[in-house]
């Protein structure tokens, strides 16, 4: 699972030379941690992105461990981990709910982020799938097919040419795919963006 967080102890005045010195001790602090496969940091965006083991990390715990790696980055900025940190907890649920409480100041200011090309290609097998079964009935069963459509649609489409060939399979088939992953691309672009701009404005 992925999961983009907000950080909280970006040094504005750190000199450019020691730019990725706090970078890489986040990086590598969050990469130590069992369950954690990778760690970019935006120092730009003030962000980090996190692909993670659901089953170890939940969103909330994922946040203190963020916050306990900056406050090691940046030891001057007066930042310490609470004792809810330390003890890294990673339980879904109540335990997880007991973390965000611990730190309230950083809740909210997270943002799940959903791989696109994921989706899409998810959305287009199902499609795809359903296809190939709908047409599968059409072929052995038309009659049947048809006074059941008929039935769930409210239309009569008893009289209409049910004739399959395997050219007009392939290009329903491609077309209705391409159609469907499109359309996840679309949501998952369209919901990173917004998720994004949300995470943006409650740190305004």
């Amino acid at each position: 699972m992925r999961v983009t967080i907000a950080l909280r102890h970006v040094s504005p005045v750190a000199p450019r030379f020691d730019a990725d010195r706090p970078r890489l001790a986040i990086e590598s602090e969050l990469l130590h941690q069992p369950g954690i496969t990778t760690a970019v940091v935006n120092l730009s965006t003030e962000m980090v992105y996190l692909e993670f083991d659901p089953t170890l990390w939940s969103q909330a715990s994922l946040v203190g461990a963020v916050a306990r790696a900056e406050a090691r980055a940046y030891p001057h900025t007066g930042a310490t981990p609470s004792p809810t940190i330390d003890r890294h907890e990673r339980g879904l649920g109540a335990d997880g709910r007991r973390v965000a409480e611990a730190i309230p100041s950083l809740r909210g200011e997270t943002s799940m982020s959903i791989d696109g090309k994921a989706l899409g290609t998810a959305n287009a097998l199902i499609a795809a799938a359903v296809f190939t079964i709908c047409s599968l009935a059409v072929a052995i069963a038309p009659g049947a097919s048809s006074s059941f459509a008929s039935y769930a649609l409210h239309i009569d489409l008893t009289a209409l040419s049910r004739q399959i060939t395997w050219g007009s399979f392939v290009v329903g088939l491609v077309s209705l795919a391409a159609v469907f992953g499109g359309t996840g691309l679309a949501i998952a672009g369209l919901y990173n963006r917004l998720a994004t701009g949300r995470v943006a404005s409650s740190r305004a």
